[in-house]
């Protein structure tokens, strides 16, 4: 089973708001491994999160090469595995449910026992014509355009409720 449509191109040259509130509250700090899944191509987020001294680290199979996938989850493993992992605006542009769920599993393979994942969602049901269930295709991929109540189940479906943050 392959994605219907592929999230390569909704990467935004941004730093999505759930990053800068974990850097602000300084859960970003010096001896916490970070793992940014589907984060996306471009380095704005690293390069802030490099200077709270926290190992940052992102995995993104339709931004990031092979090679760099390999080594930034290599990379989290010799560390014990992440104490923080961000999936930020990833699950609302995955159209299928079991590829959503899939994600959120592979991501939970990366996290401490005692790790946290804070999650983010957009919620496009402001700007788009809603219908309950039901996404929509866009220019550069798909939009789920459900608010973040939608996604509760399948999250509680791989991360026990005290495990995760929605934001």
């Amino acid at each position: 089973m392959i994605q219907d449509i592929t999230s390569e191109q909704t990467s935004q040259n941004q730093i999505a708001g759930v990053h800068n509130d974990l850097i602000l509250s300084g859960k970003y700090k010096k001896g916490k491994t970070v793992l940014d899944w589907g984060g996306g191509k471009y380095d704005t987020t690293q390069k802030i999160a490099d200077k709270t001294g926290c190992d940052f680290f992102i995995y993104d199979p339709y931004n990031r090469s092979d090679s760099y996938n390999l080594k930034s989850l290599t990379d989290v493993i010799h560390k014990g595995k992440a104490d923080i992992i961000v999936i930020a605006n990833v699950l609302n542009v995955i159209k299928e449910k079991e590829w959503r769920i899939k994600s959120m599993e592979y991501a939970k393979c990366f996290l401490k026992e005692d790790g946290h994942v804070c999650l983010s969602i957009y919620n496009a049901e402001k700007t788009t014509k809603y219908v309950e269930g039901v996404g929509q295709p866009t220019t550069k991929g798909w939009q789920m355009c459900q608010p973040k109540s939608f996604y509760k189940e399948e999250i509680l479906s791989v991360f026990d409720k005290e495990q995760f943050t929605l934001v």
